[in-house]
C-alpha cells in the first residue's frame, strides 16, 4: 500500500493568494485599487427624521457602492454638555439676528426646540444620543466612469436630504 501512494504524483503546492489588490495608488480625491478606481464620501448632513428603510435607495443602487454605517452611544454626561453648548450657540445666534433686525430663521427655531426637547428627555433618562457616521465608497473601472458614478450617487444623496462631502487625502507634516 505504501508503494502505491509513493507512485501517485502529488499536485504542486499553489502559491498563497493575496488578501488584497495587487497595488494601491493614493490620489487626493480617489484611489486606484488594482485595476479599478474608488472615491469615498462622508455624509455630514442628515434629514431631521428618518424612517424604516431610509438607507434602501443607497443599498439598492445599481452600481458598485459600499455603504458603511457606524453607530455608537454617547455617554449621557457628554451628550448633556454638547446639547447645552449647542443650545447656547443657537440662542446666541437667534439673539444676534433679532438685535440686527433680521427675520427669525425657521431652521434655527426648529433646531433650538429640538435641542431643548432632547436635553429634557436626556435629563429624565427617557432618551439617549448616538454618534452616527455614514461613509459611501463608489467603485468604477476608470476615472471617467468614476466621475459619472459619483455624480449619480451625490444626486441620490441629495434626493434623500443627505449632504455628501468627498473625502480627500492630505499628508500631514511631521512633527
Amino acid at each position: 500500500m505504501s508503494k502505491l501512494l509513493a507512485r501517485i504524483p502529488r499536485p504542486a503546492a499553489k502559491p498563497a493568494t493575496p488578501f488584497g489588490p495587487d497595488s494601491i495608488e493614493v490620489g487626493p480625491r480617489a484611489l486606484r485599487v488594482g485595476e479599478g478606481w474608488c472615491r469615498s464620501f462622508a455624509i455630514t448632513g442628515y434629514p431631521r427624521e428618518v424612517g424604516r428603510g431610509w438607507l434602501e435607495p443607497l443599498c439598492a443602487h445599481p452600481g458598485r457602492l459600499d455603504v458603511a454605517l457606524h453607530v455608537g452611544p454617547i455617554p449621557p454626561e457628554v451628550a448633556a454638555e454638547r446639547l447645552r453648548r449647542q443650545l447656547a450657540r443657537l440662542e446666541s445666534g437667534r439673539r444676534a439676528d433679532a438685535a440686527k433686525g433680521r427675520l427669525a430663521d425657521p431652521d434655527v427655531e426648529v433646531a433650538a426646540d429640538d435641542a431643548r426637547e432632547l436635553a429634557a428627555g436626556l435629563a429624565r433618562g427617557e432618551q439617549k444620543l448616538f454618534r452616527v457616521a455614514l461613509v459611501l465608497t463608489v467603485h468604477a473601472r476608470d476615472e471617467k466612469t468614476l466621475d459619472a458614478e459619483c455624480a449619480r450617487v451625490r444626486a441620490l444623496c441629495a434626493s434623500m436630504l443627505l449632504d455628501a462631502r468627498a473625502a480627500t487625502w492630505r499628508s500631514s507634516p511631521k512633527t
